[in-house]
C-alpha cells in the first residue's frame, strides 16, 4: 500500500531575530491605535483598526515584512492591512479572508498559542480527516516577530487573550500575481 497526501495545505512560519525592529513596531502599532479609527469584524472586545490600503504608512516596518514574504514568492501583491490589539479577554470569531489568496499575520508580541486554524476538509469529508489523519484544528504558537502565512480561505480564530499585556499584530491580505 502507498499513501500520498496530494493536496496539502501550506502554512508558512517565518521566524525573526529582529527584536529591536519588532519592539519599535509594537510602539508604532500602539500609537496607531490612538489615531486610526476602530472597526469591528471578527474581533470582540479588542481593537482592530479600519482596513488600510497605503503600505507606505507602514514604513519603516513594511520593508522588513515585504522582504520576508519574498521567501514565499516574489510575485505577491499586497491588498490591505490592519492592526489588532487584544487586551485581556479579547478574541476573534472564526472567519476567512475573502478576495485574496493569503492571510498574513506579523506578531509584534507573543500570541500564547491563541491562533487556531481549521482543516479545509473539515466539513467536506465528514469524519475522514480526523479519523485517518488526526486533528482537524490546530493551535499556532507564534512568538514576537514571527510572521505566519496561510491560504485566506482557511477558517481561523483567535482564542480569548489571558495575559495582562496586550497581544498585538499586523494583519495583511495578499494575493499571488498570476501573470
Amino acid at each position: 500500500m502507498k499513501l500520498e497526501h496530494v493536496f496539502p495545505t501550506p502554512v508558512w512560519f517565518l521566524s525573526t531575530t529582529e527584536d529591536t525592529l519588532t519592539s519599535e513596531a509594537l510602539k508604532w502599532a500602539l500609537h496607531q491605535q490612538s489615531i486610526l479609527p476602530a472597526s469591528q469584524r471578527s474581533n470582540r472586545l479588542g481593537y482592530q483598526s479600519e482596513t488600510q490600503f497605503d503600505f507606505h504608512s507602514l514604513e519603516p516596518y513594511w520593508g522588513h515584512v515585504h522582504h520576508r514574504l519574498k521567501e514565499i514568492s516574489p510575485d505577491i501583491h499586497y491588498n490591505n492591512w490592519w492592526i489588532n490589539v487584544s487586551e485581556r479577554g479579547a478574541f476573534n470569531h472564526y472567519h476567512v479572508h475573502p478576495s485574496c489568496d493569503l492571510a498574513v499575520i506579523w506578531y509584534l508580541t507573543d500570541n500564547h498559542g491563541t491562533l487556531k486554524i481549521r482543516s479545509p476538509y473539515q466539513y467536506s469529508r465528514c469524519d475522514v480527516p480526523e479519523k485517518l489523519f488526526g486533528p482537524t484544528e490546530i493551535a499556532i504558537n507564534a512568538m514576537k516577530g514571527d510572521i505566519v502565512v496561510f491560504p485566506s480561505d482557511i477558517q481561523h480564530c483567535v482564542e480569548p487573550h489571558h495575559s495582562h499585556e496586550p497581544r498585538v499584530c499586523v494583519s495583511i491580505n495578499a494575493s499571488i500575481n498570476k501573470e
